[in-house]
């Protein structure tokens, strides 16, 4: 039984987070009511049926776990650096002894610091960015007779 060490008060964020993105996904066809089973039976509880950004509902499940505002931006960005890191394994640039050093560095600690002391105040409004061309790019590799990542 240790999935029920979750308090209500832990669910209810989650809860409150899914209401949320059903507001802000409203053009969506409604219902939500479909597919009660899955999971264990207790209290009638329904696992609502949402599709939100990840980087909320990342911030969410690690307000879940207790995670601070600087822990959750330090853990995100390093889960990014992460993945990076993995397309760089996989276009052969070094291989993966190396990349464990260079994910455990202190140089990569400095910078993922240095990157949120840097941002920390920066507005909702001015925190995203545009690469058009980049965007045009990326929606051509999958058409590619040649792939970088075959997946």
């Amino acid at each position: 039984m240790p999935p029920r060490v979750c308090a209500s008060a832990d669910i209810n964020v989650l809860r409150d987070f899914s209401a949320l993105l059903r507001q802000s996904n409203s053009s969506s066809s409604g219902g939500g009511g479909g597919g009660g089973g899955g999971g264990g039976g207790g209290g009638g509880m329904e696992v609502p049926l949402v599709s939100g950004h990840f980087a909320p509902l990342f911030g969410a499940v690690c307000a879940l776990v207790g995670l601070s505002l600087r822990q959750t931006a330090y853990v995100f960005m390093l889960s990014h650096v992460k993945a990076l890191v993995s397309a760089a394994v996989r276009a052969s640039m070094f291989g993966p002894y190396q990349a464990q050093k260079v994910l455990a560095g202190e140089k990569v600690q400095n910078m993922i610091n240095a990157v949120i002391d840097r941002e920390w105040d920066t507005p909702v409004e001015d925190a995203g960015q545009s690469v058009p061309v980049m965007d045009l790019w990326v929606g051509r590799h999958e058409v590619l007779y040649s792939r970088i990542f075959n997946s």
